[in-house]
């Protein structure tokens, strides 16, 4: 199994699917502390979308 930081690479080398094991790896996690912070389940929600667009958007 690759670590993180090898998923990241062959992300940014072109194997875009594999951007879909990070956000199941991290998806969770970073919900729940969002909940945290806002105490609302919609607004976690899209700002864990936000998230993840972002480093999509920038993984390079």
């Amino acid at each position: 199994m690759d670590s993180i930081e090898e998923k990241i690479k062959r992300v940014q080398a072109g194997e875009v699917y594999l951007f879909s094991d990070i956000i199941r790896l991290y998806q969770q996690r970073i919900y729940l502390y969002c909940f945290r912070l806002l105490n609302n389940k919609e607004e976690a929600e899209d700002v864990v979308q936000d998230i993840f667009i972002k480093a999509y958007q920038n993984i390079s």
